[in-house]
């Protein structure tokens, strides 16, 4: 499997697991991503997030499998 990066606002995976995502500050795309681990819900269509990340108003920009 290609270990290349996806921009979610290309699309978001087809399964649900786990996920190597790049995370920042919500309308600050280019501001220093950090990289985490995230369980994604195909059938929600949403991420995971762990409480940190959503309470420091992160979002995923960029995913790949593990």
């Amino acid at each position: 499997m290609a270990n290349f990066w996806n921009l979610c606002t290309l699309g978001l995976p087809t399964e649900s697991g786990k996920y190597e995502v790049r995370v920042c500050k919500k309308g600050e795309p280019l501001d220093c991503p950090l990289s985490t681990i995230i369980l994604y819900d195909a059938d929600k269509q949403e991420w995971r997030l762990p409480e940190p990340v959503a309470k420091a108003n992160m979002e995923v920009i960029a995913w790949r499998c593990l």
